[in-house]
């Protein structure tokens, strides 16, 4: 059974309940980690260094594949410019799973990859980055790249939860134990080379907000609007009736001109789905932009 798949632009991992990967997709730079650079249409398992060990989560780069094992430790493999597997290999590329080399005596919890770099978090907290850094998305305070896992400044506090993603615009964000967020990265066309406090609660107002306007989206929970199990056995037609509402003139109480066109909403809706919405529709709409936009 497959519990988790991570994926870049042209090649995908899935890790099995068994805590053993396979790849399939594009090879050019040993990204599968099967020990060539031939494509691959079906799934093969991923063996050498991972054999005998359990994978917990994998993750991608664009060109670079990672595993985080269950002794906390991280596998890579792929393309290594600029250091991006973060191991001690010189070559170019990595055909076949390598570790990751200074982290002996850290434990970590969580990986995730933007395009070209990694992001780890420790068990106890702490944040390490490396590869890639020309936005300053390793949040060390420069733009060089960094071929060996770097500690991020500790001044946030204990970190619980981390996110990047395959796209430069995006920033990097981490929240603390108390539901702060920090950003870091290219934050709204801006490039912020250290992790900076955000006046957002989660990580979906983070990838709500700072968004490229022309394609921005917002992300509904629907544990917020099916709270109980009888609720959850009618959830299909509860979000068939909300979708069929979406951009109704007749029944909806707010409107958004988007590129020129106007869609129309329900504020009730937006509030119960989004953090973001609520807090401008119960606070002062024009302070809100600014604290959020910086202009109105």
């Amino acid at each position: 059974m497959v519990v988790q798949v991570a994926c870049s632009g042209l090649h995908t991992l899935a890790l099995t309940s068994k805590g053993k990967v396979f790849a399939f997709g594009s090879n050019h730079s040993g990204q599968l980690g099967l020990g060539t650079t031939s494509h691959l249409l079906l799934p093969r398992k991923v063996r050498r260094l991972l054999d005998r060990k359990v994978v917990t989560s994998v993750a991608c780069q664009k060109l670079s594949s990672f595993v985080l094992l269950h002794s906390g430790k991280i596998c890579a493999w792929g393309c290594n410019l600029n250091g991006r597997l973060g191991s001690l290999s010189t070559s170019l590329e990595e055909r076949n799973p390598c570790k990751v080399r200074g982290l002996e005596r850290v434990v970590i919890s969580k990986i995730v990859c933007g395009d070209n770099f990694t992001l780890a978090l420790s068990d106890d907290g702490k944040i390490f980055s490396w590869g890639e850094n020309e936005v300053g998305q390793l949040g060390n305070g420069a733009r060089k790249f960094l071929p060996n896992p770097t500690i991020i400044s500790t001044e946030m506090g204990r970190i619980k939860d981390i996110a990047a993603t395959l796209s430069a615009s995006h920033p990097c964000a981490a929240i603390t134990e108390n539901n702060q967020v920090y950003l870091w990265g290219r934050v709204n066309g801006l490039i912020v080379e250290t992790p900076v406090l955000a006046l957002i609660t989660s990580f979906d107002e983070v990838f709500t907000i700072f968004y490229p306007k022309s394609y921005q989206c917002f992300h509904f929970n629907e544990s917020k609007i099916t709270n109980n199990n009888e609720t959850k056995r009618h959830q299909g037609s509860v979000i068939e009736r909300f979708q069929n509402e979406f951009d109704n003139h007749e029944t909806s109480d707010v409107a958004f001109i988007v590129e020129g066109k106007k869609i129309h909403a329900h504020k009730n809706l937006l509030t119960i789905g989004s953090g973001v919405f609520k807090n401008l529709f119960l606070g002062d709409w024009k302070d809100s932009c600014q604290k959020y936009y910086g202009r109105v």
